[in-house]
């Protein structure tokens, strides 16, 4: 979408303040106003009036934006800051004034169908042993940080599965990347083409159900997709809400205690972005023998871990700051364990969480071991 077509939502913003304090990150680290709501929006009138042009200066401002949407939580005006700013991003993506770092990922994108640049014959490693087919019910798109960094986590959800009487089909090397990192980097052509090839071969497969672990990939798939493709013929889930069907249905059995004190981390895009706030806790209070005890910070107020694809390749000491504090949050609880339901705050949270000898888990990994799979899963 231009920001012409969002001029409506670009003057909603009375410049009241209530996204001022508090609630973007990273406001709070570098209390600049052009990086925050109010200034983001008071940025895009410049532009729609002509005062001021797009540039380099501009582009490194508005690159700091995480996409959180913890500043829309709180709006009382319901602007759509994070749709103002990914119109502002395809302008500057268009002009050639995007880091370069976001140019690379789209190379990489665009020849590997992954922004990690991995070659395309290491994605379905981690299925080798499950001989899964194209075609099914229920599809399992895996995303790409579950194919290449976590397999761990893609072999779990499948034994889950298996254990609770589902058949997961799998696109292998016909699954590209979803597109998230296009959006949110301003590259529209890029995702446009990522997701017309996915739609069709996930339609090909005759899915029904598609389920992903990534929360990247659920906003992409649930929301992106029918707003430039319209209605889709499947229904998307993410496996927060596939295993809590399970868990009430009685196919999901567990077996072994987990005697842990765990804190709980809401990604943006399964929490703000999505609403699913009660789907992971409900899953972790079946388990038995495990505590979960909130951060002060938690569901519509959740702190963002940083935003690994924006601000670690763009702005590497913030990007190393934002995911120390909120692993700091985790700490002063006492807890050893920190569990999130996306591979990318996995990916944010565990190197600090490592120095403060705190366990991350992607949610699937401790539904495996309660239910006796977990053996399976790490090979």
């Amino acid at each position: 979408m231009k920001l012409k077509d969002l001029t409506e939502e670009v003057y909603k913003c009375i410049r009241c303040g209530w996204c001022r304090e508090k609630v973007c990150p990273i406001r709070e680290e570098l209390g600049f106003e052009s990086t925050y709501a109010r200034g983001i929006v008071l940025t895009a009138r410049g532009l729609l009036e002509k005062q001021l042009n797009y540039s380099t200066r501009l582009a490194n401002r508005m690159y700091l934006c995480l996409e959180c949407a913890n500043c829309m939580e709180h709006c009382p005006l319901d602007v759509d800051v994070v749709g103002i700013m990914n119109a502002m991003r395809q302008d500057l993506a268009k002009a050639g004034l995007a880091p370069e770092i976001f140019k690379q990922v789209d190379l990489y994108v665009d020849s590997t169908k992954n922004p990690l640049g991995i070659e395309r014959s290491e994605m379905v490693k981690w299925s080798e042993d499950f001989n899964l087919p194209r075609k099914g019910k229920v599809l399992f798109f895996v995303g790409c940080y579950s194919s290449y960094k976590f397999p761990k986590t893609a072999r779990a959800t499948v034994r889950i599965l298996h254990q609770a009487g589902i058949d997961v089909a799998y696109l292998a090397e016909e699954e590209w990347c979803c597109g998230i990192a296009q959006y949110i980097d301003g590259s529209a052509d890029l995702a446009k083409r990522l997701m017309v090839h996915n739609l069709g071969e996930i339609k090909n497969s005759g899915a029904k159900k598609v389920v992903t672990t990534c929360a990247g990939c659920y906003t992409s798939l649930k929301h992106e997709y029918p707003k430039r493709m319209g209605e889709l013929p499947f229904q998307v889930l993410h496996i927060t809400e596939l295993l809590e069907d399970l868990i009430n249905e009685g196919k999901i059995d567990f077996k072994n205690k987990i005697k842990k004190r765990v804190t709980y981390h809401d990604p943006c895009h399964l929490g703000r972005h999505s609403g699913l706030y009660d789907e992971p806790r409900k899953i972790l209070n079946h388990i038995p023998g495990l505590q979960l005890v909130e951060m002060p910070r938690n569901r519509e107020n959740t702190r963002c871990c940083g935003g690994e694809l924006v601000l670690i390749n763009v702005f590497p000491e913030l990007g190393k700051k934002l995911p120390e504090i909120r692993v700091d949050e985790a700490a002063n609880l006492g807890v050893n364990d920190l569990v999130t339901s996306c591979p990318l705050c996995v990916s944010n949270l565990r190197i600090p969480a490592k120095k403060r000898k705190i366990k991350v888990y992607d949610l699937p990994l401790l539904v495996a071991e309660a239910m006796g799979v977990d053996g399976k899963c790490w090979r």
